[in-house]
């Protein structure tokens, strides 16, 4: 009874995410009254946007890593570099599916394209929540997508919340 609890407490903690995502993309896209854009969905003749929009598998790479300690309840940060690669196949979005392969696993994964790019939602067994952002923007000089992916964890017994930075490709 406790795990079927906490499966509905999860899924209803991802939809209320994905909707606060969405909520803040239209919100965000609303024109105030001077004609002035807060933040616009790019059109599909952008190139950056329809590439990744279209995109079918994309393979991740990051390096820079920001990691939050919340043990003994004070935070303490640090910033290092680590490889993390995490590619994202069978990207469909009339299902809202992809398939994550990483490092050490793989994993089926929510997926939603919005006018901040595609995310990637994945929930592990233990309920932490990982969260892979690729926006429609190249790295200064590149064909690479800007990415970030956070990593919501929970320790032993603190949180241990961390945030990876990095690009993306479309891989095959």
């Amino acid at each position: 009874m406790h795990l079927r609890l906490h499966n509905l407490i999860n899924r209803l903690t991802l939809c209320s995410f994905i909707l606060l995502v969405n909520a803040l993309v239209i919100i965000f896209s609303i024109h105030n009254s001077s004609g002035a854009t807060f933040l616009t969905k790019s059109t599909e003749s952008e190139d950056p946007w329809k590439a990744l929009a279209k995109a079918r598998s994309l393979k991740c790479s990051f390096e820079t890593v920001m990691q939050a300690d919340w043990k003994n309840g004070r935070l303490s940060t640090t910033k290092y570099t680590e490889s993390l690669v995490l590619h994202f196949d069978s990207i469909d979005h009339d299902t809202n599916h992809a398939r994550l392969i990483g490092n050490q696993t793989a994993a089926d994964v929510f997926a939603t394209l919005s006018g901040v790019g595609i995310t990637f939602i994945e929930v592990t067994g233990a309920g932490n929540h990982m969260v892979t952002t690729i926006f429609p923007t190249y790295k200064q000089g590149s064909q690479e997508f800007v990415a970030v992916s956070s990593r919501h964890f929970m320790g032993f017994d603190y949180p241990y919340p961390s945030q990876r930075h990095g690009t993306c490709l479309v891989w095959g």
